[in-house]
């Protein structure tokens, strides 16, 4: 397993680390953990209508944005602040305000009483957060709603990371509405993504809540 001045070194590296960030995930990641980040970063490959820029930073954003639950990197123990806490160490600070805020890491920073983070709003980092609450535990592609579904089974009803889901619902879900309208393609890619009715999940971009995901 990696320590933290190997992760240190991959910082440092930029968009070359993509090679040793794959291999560092599939090594030292719980498989349902690897699967998700993993196939998150297939998609960010696959969305139309990117530039190669916004494309690129935001495979290198969706291979970090988890990487604070690795064990060499936890501090505070709320893996998007120490991921962001080694990306500015290595010098990347653009990079770590996006792994500190994405998804509802806001909203779990303030459950658990730590700094809260300012929003970042870029073409990367909301469409981090949209993939990372479109892709459940497992790389399985599922609606925002499942998503939140899924979390809530695993996490409990009662714990921080649930109830900041709840809360960053009334700040995503606009969020969610305004990227796929002006990205041309976006939702339409995740419903065909989207894993069928007869899977583990039903997935409903309508709103509705299919199936639960088992843990």
């Amino acid at each position: 397993m990696k320590n933290r001045q190997d992760i240190l070194t991959l910082a440092k590296f930029g968009f070359e680390s993509e090679n040793g960030l794959i291999q560092l995930i599939q090594e030292d990641f719980p498989a349902s953990r690897a699967a998700h980040i993993l196939k998150m970063r297939d998609l960010a490959k696959q969305i139309p209508s990117l530039s190669d820029k916004t494309r690129q930073n935001l495979v290198l954003a969706v291979l970090w944005h988890d990487l604070g639950y690795h064990p060499a990197l936890v501090q505070t123990g709320f893996h998007a602040t120490d991921g962001a806490n080694l990306l500015r160490e290595a010098g990347n600070s653009e990079l770590a305000a996006i792994v500190a805020c994405h998804s509802n890491a806001p909203e779990e920073a303030a459950q658990r009483k730590l700094p809260i983070p300012p929003v970042v709003r870029s073409d990367v980092a909301d469409l981090l957060s949209y993939i990372d609450m479109h892709v459940a535990q497992g790389g399985h592609v599922v609606s925002y709603e499942d998503r939140l579904a899924d979390i809530c089974t695993r996490y409990g009803e009662g714990s921080a990371v649930s109830l900041a889901c709840g809360r960053s619902q009334q700040r995503l879900a606009p969020l969610f509405a305004a990227l796929e309208a002006r990205t041309e393609g976006l939702a339409a890619f995740f419903q065909k993504a989207c894993v069928k009715p007869d899977q583990a999940v039903i997935c409903t971009l309508s709103g509705k809540t299919g199936n639960v995901m088992s843990p």
